[in-house]
């Protein structure tokens, strides 16, 4: 009974560890955060470029490299990248935390830009 009662403990012990820390090698969560959303935003400026500039035949390569700017500022590479990527996609739990900041990180934006009655666009 005793063997029984320490199994549970144990098991019920390690479900309420910190389920936020990641191992190494892999990027935070707030630097996974900034980082994505430094992406997103050099995607959209490679589209909104593609659609303005009829020069721009490769917008592939300036996104690639735009991308390796973005790692190299975050002092980060695109393994490092693609492996913390992996890691968030497969606990749902983290990576809903990064999208969420990013989603309301987003509106706080849009909403800053919606008020600003000098902001003309």
């Amino acid at each position: 009974m005793k063997r029984v009662l320490l199994i549970v403990f144990v098991i019920f012990f390690s479900a309420c560890s910190d389920s936020e820390k990641v191992p190494a090698g892999i990027l935070s969560t707030s630097r996974m955060e900034a980082l994505l959303q430094d992406l997103y935003l050099a995607d959209a400026l490679v589209n909104d470029r593609k659609n303005r500039d009829t020069l721009i035949t490769e917008p592939d390569l300036l996104k690639r490299s735009y991308y390796e700017q973005l790692f190299k500022l975050h002092n980060t590479n695109r393994e490092a990248f693609l492996k913390s990527y992996r890691y968030y996609v497969q606990h749902p739990v983290l990576f809903k935390k990064i999208t969420d900041s990013l989603a309301s990180s987003s509106q706080r934006s849009a909403d800053a830009i919606a008020n600003d009655t000098t902001f003309k666009p």
